[in-house]
């Protein structure tokens, strides 16, 4: 998993700047999935732990499964008032759990980082009877004179390695395949409100954004300052999201 490469010396701005998840989140689950306070949950790829921390809160044990251990150590960190968890070195295709001992297997912002066969194959072992599966992704809603259609458009610019925002950077077929078309969707707003400092960190928690030697780092800078300065109210501007959530049975390992 190359994150595990691209995330070093990220995680401080990865916590503060990425978007945290609307507590409905845990109400659809309860709702729809069977979510119960005493559920086991595996969170694939758990970054700084701010997925995490919905479970944590509802009252789950979660298991943190983390290949990156600057994530590892700034999620030790920002769980530090919990004790309902472990942090695991491992990936979605070795998460080092015990066969059949947890009910449900989560993964935010992450999905893409996944080999689909391989990962299938472990959540298979790792599941319990009627476990369920949950991908989930902040897609940025893009609009016309909007900041977020400016910020995208400073992303494409200047980040070669960019692919698209959420969800809309995986082929939703892989997605469909992967839970053998055995899912529910749901879709929430969300909203982050950014500092001129809150807009940087947000772009250079990215695997894909540019760093001081790159020849046109001073130009992005320059760039996020002038759209921050368009579209900023009192001092800050606004990214609008859709929280997409799949979630379901995956597809039998064969």
């Amino acid at each position: 998993m190359n994150e595990k490469r691209l995330f070093n010396g990220r995680s401080e701005v990865y916590s503060k700047y990425r978007p945290g998840y609307p507590d409905d989140v845990i109400s659809i689950l309860r709702a729809s999935a069977g979510l119960k306070q005493d559920s086991i949950v595996a969170d694939i790829g758990s970054g700084t732990g701010i997925f995490s921390k919905l479970f944590l809160s509802y009252g789950n044990f979660v298991y943190c499964v983390e290949p990156n251990a600057d994530m590892r150590n700034k999620a030790e960190e920002f769980l530090s008032s919990f004790n309902n968890y472990e942090l695991i070195d491992g990936n979605a295709e070795n998460t080092h759990i015990l066969d059949t001992s947890v009910d449900f297997i989560v993964a935010a912002q992450s999905f893409h980082w996944f080999d689909p066969e391989l990962s299938n194959k472990e959540f298979n072992r790792i599941l319990r009877p009627g476990g369920k599966v949950v991908l989930l992704w902040n897609n940025r809603i893009s609009k016309p004179d909007s900041f977020n259609q400016a910020y995208e458009n400073i992303i494409r610019k200047f980040s070669p390695e960019y692919h698209g925002t959420g969800s809309l950077s995986v082929n939703e077929e892989i997605i469909r395949e992967f839970f053998d078309d055995n899912f529910l969707l749901f879709n929430l707003s969300n909203l982050q409100k950014l500092s001129l400092n809150g807009v940087k960190g947000r772009y250079f928690s990215n695997s894909y954004a540019i760093g001081p030697d790159n020849p046109d780092y001073k130009e992005l800078l320059n760039s996020l300052k002038m759209v921050f300065n368009k579209y900023q109210e009192s001092g800050f501007v606004h990214i609008d999201y859709e929280t997409r959530i799949y979630v379901g049975m995956i597809k039998q390992d064969v």
